[in-house]
């Protein structure tokens, strides 16, 4: 089923979960559309099964934390994040909770983590002004470039282009997961709309054209993925300077965007413009929401939105609720 301008105005919340009193770190989706984990502040992961829409089990890791986490392609062990010792990126297995690998090199916190979704190798960046390539296989860094300050980073759906943002040097920078070493093939230049911000998440779309931006203020970048070219501002956003989560529906036609609470923003990206295909178009346009869902049971601002690769769902999650 495609996503169109109907159907998407009919998401609602099927499942609510808010047994934890701890805040929600990190929301992600296997590949495989089955399954889900969620990170908080109280060291512990939870999974849940996206076809029963039922909790399977908690995960901890008291000892380390966990941060941002990451299934890996087979589903049998999480890549996260630590948030206590050091800041080491630790392989847990998921079948006899033990860690299968280290991987060190950051010297501060880890602010972003991506798998690729063809392949053994993940990226990460740091607050320690770095961007990092490994392989899962492998303890040793594979590839890492320097930035002016933080970035973010993300893959393409063919895991062939790895992307890293940086809100302070304004561009995106991508690379050959192939020929990582030579450098950035392709540098897009992306204007912030508001000095001193800071993006916290960067996005592919399930077809590669599009790249979405998320920042933690009132604004959203989407733009297309290969080219310097127009950039859609998504603008008017609730937010009281958090990391707001998004989200590119399948096909990248519309973004959902969370704000300060209660509620979710559609918008819908405008593929012709950000494609060139209509002459005469400035290097940046803003736009507005058309619509949004109601999310009664989110008080807070809604800090992650993860759309299912598989199922027609995505999920949503603010403090210590986790809805889908």
């Amino acid at each position: 089923m495609k996503v169109d301008s109907t159907n998407v105005r009919t998401f609602h919340p099927a499942k609510v979960f808010s047994e934890s009193q701890a805040d929600v770190l990190c929301v992600e989706f296997h590949s495989g559309g089955k399954t889900m984990v969620a990170s908080s502040k109280d060291d512990t992961m939870t999974l849940y099964n996206c076809e029963t829409g039922t909790k399977l089990r908690n995960v901890n890791s008291k000892k380390y934390g966990v941060g941002l986490c990451r299934f890996d392609q087979d589903e049998g062990a999480i890549l996260h994040a630590s948030t206590k010792v050091d800041n080491t990126i630790r392989y847990l297995s998921l079948s006899d909770n033990k860690y299968v690998r280290y991987f060190l090199g950051h010297t501060k916190d880890v602010i972003s983590l991506r798998v690729s979704p063809t392949s053994n190798i993940f990226a990460s960046s740091s607050k320690d002004k770095t961007a990092r390539i490994w392989d899962l296989r492998l303890n040793n860094c594979q590839g890492l470039v320097h930035f002016s300050n933080e970035s973010i980073v993300s893959f393409d759906p063919e895991g062939l282009i790895f992307g890293a943002a940086c809100a302070e040097e304004e561009s995106i920078k991508l690379f050959d997961i192939r020929s990582f070493d030579k450098g950035p093939f392709a540098e897009l230049e992306v204007k912030n709309p508001v000095k001193g911000s800071n993006w916290h998440e960067i996005i592919f779309s399930n077809d590669g054209a599009v790249i979405m931006v998320l920042s933690d203020s009132e604004y959203a970048l989407v733009m297309g993925s290969l080219d310097t070219g127009p950039v859609q501002v998504l603008s008017g956003i609730e937010n009281p300077e958090k990391n707001i989560g998004g989200a590119l529906t399948p096909g990248g036609r519309f973004a959902i965007v969370g704000s300060a609470g209660k509620n979710l923003n559609l918008f819908e990206v405008d593929k012709q413009i950000l494609s060139g295909k209509s002459s005469g178009t400035a290097s940046s346009f803003e736009s507005y929401t058309f619509d949004t869902i109601s999310t009664p049971n989110h008080k807070k601002p809604i800090t992650n939105v993860v759309f299912n690769p598989k199922y027609m769902m995505f999920a949503a999650a603010s403090q210590n609720v986790v809805s889908f």
